[in-house]
């Protein structure tokens, strides 16, 4: 699908939220990291460096519509105007949150993911966020 028609197909906007609530979002991707038993610490650091380098990733970015991670990339919004998620994207961005470190967070993330999907098809977001906390509660008592 070409950006064009991606597009026109399907959209992109923050998750809503309640009224007086703060704007949030999830982070998320592929960490990069080295292994403490690597054989090749040094070629594995000089490759982390060469594909996260802004005059790497930029025209990657761009190329394949994907987001850019790093300041930046996201100050070159020239670049990516032709992505349809860019603008949204920027602003989710400035919200961006890293799910927690929790063991239960797998278990957890459904009800929360219902909730949003619950109010972008008409749910008061108030009604949906409640019952996704009433059954995240009811996941962390849960031994």
């Amino acid at each position: 699908m070409t950006s064009d028609q991606f597009k026109a197909k399907i959209g992109a906007a923050l998750p809503p939220i309640c009224d007086g609530c703060t704007q949030a979002t999830t982070a998320g991707g592929w960490m990069l990291g080295i292994g403490k038993d690597s054989p090749n610490k040094d070629l594995a650091w000089e490759f982390i460096q060469d594909v996260t380098d802004g005059a790497n990733m930029v025209p990657f970015d761009v190329f394949f519509v994907r987001v850019p991670v790093r300041k930046s990339g996201l100050a070159q919004a020239d670049a990516f105007k032709a992505d349809p998620y860019f603008a949204e994207s920027a602003k989710a961005i400035k919200v961006a949150q890293f799910p927690p470190f929790v063991a239960k967070y797998a278990q957890i993330e459904e009800p929360i993911w219902t909730a949003i999907q619950s109010a972008i098809q008409g749910t008061p977001v108030k009604e949906a966020l409640d019952r996704a906390a009433k059954d995240v509660d009811a996941i962390l008592a849960a031994r």
